[in-house]
């Protein structure tokens, strides 16, 4: 259809389907999990809470638990800070290279 007369232009996207997987690698990272689980560099542990730990280690399948079948494929472990800051960057950097170039 020829939108040229519109003065306002709607735009969507799925946002789970663009970023599932880096959230999910992010945040079931090695380096994440000790972090929230355990604490970093000499920080206390982000969840306080045993059950609340329990809940954020089998939502991401790092322990046995009834909803896994094996470990997520999130495309690779995350195993220090300066590997994380720079595979999410580039991440983002892909997914904010996924914009419409209408109204550039």
């Amino acid at each position: 259809p020829d939108l040229k007369g519109f003065s306002k232009l709607g735009f969507t996207m799925n946002v789970t389907s663009t970023t599932d997987l880096v959230v999910k690698q992010l945040l079931c990272s090695s380096v994440a999990s000790k972090a929230l689980t355990e604490g970093y560099d000499g920080a206390l542990p982000i969840i306080s809470s045993q059950t609340e730990r329990e809940d954020y280690l089998c939502e991401c399948c790092l322990i046995p638990c009834a909803k896994c079948g094996g470990s997520l494929k999130v495309g690779g472990d995350l195993t220090s800070m300066e590997g994380l800051a720079s595979t999410i960057k580039g991440k983002m950097v892909d997914i904010r290279g996924m914009t419409s170039e209408i109204g550039r």
